[in-house]
């Protein structure tokens, strides 16, 4: 039980966090309006504005990205199942985000693409209580996140996706502590979400 509050808190937390507006005003209001369909629990609504905007615009991941949360919340939520379309969503916007990374390694939002994908591959895998490959997809996604800090160093997004991943993944690893190459991260977790309000 504690496990899927932690999970759920993560999840509205990174879906809170679009606050970095993308470049694309069209689609950075489509995504601000399904955000808050999924913020006010209208799942269904959600789903429905990040399919329009994936046949709107399928070049980029975040439809897909965001209609997978919106079903993973669902999930969560509503004990209503959708792990054959979510693994789907993510597994297309995974590779949708390779290729644009191919294309331009140094595009932040490509990797800002990769990373939030991963995350999400990694929060999916936790909710169905794959914790070995949440960790795993977890470092994929921070590693990233940390790109996208070394492309812009004010990407305050990534500062708290950082910090969110070491304070969950602390708190989901409280009793392995003891064993060396798991630390306790939450204090620098709780450090770098401050330093994204600083920012923001």
């Amino acid at each position: 039980m504690i496990k899927k509050i932690l999970i759920n808190i993560f999840l509205i937390c990174n879906i809170s966090i679009f606050g970095q507006s993308y470049p694309d005003a069209e689609i950075d209001s489509v995504m601000k309006v399904g955000i808050n369909e999924i913020w006010n629990h209208k799942y269904g609504s959600a789903v429905n504005t990040f399919s329009e905007l994936d046949k709107k615009k399928p070049e980029i991941p975040f439809g897909k990205i965001y209609e997978a949360v919106a079903l993973m919340m669902m999930q969560n939520d509503l004990n209503i199942s959708n792990d054959d379309k979510i693994n789907a969503l993510l597994e297309e916007a995974e590779n949708l985000s390779e290729v644009l990374l191919d294309k331009d390694e140094n595009d932040i939002w490509a990797n800002y693409f990769y990373a939030l994908t991963k995350g999400y591959v990694s929060q999916f895998n936790a909710l169905t209580k794959d914790y070995i490959n949440a960790l795993a997809d977890g470092l994929i996604s921070i590693g990233y996140f940390e790109r996208c800090l070394e492309l812009n160093p004010e990407f305050y997004e990534a500062y708290i996706a950082i910090g969110t991943y070491k304070y969950w993944s602390s708190e989901l690893t409280e009793d392995l502590h003891w064993i060396p190459f798991i630390s306790d991260e939450r204090e620098e977790g709780l450090k770098m979400i401050e330093e994204s309000v600083k920012l923001s």
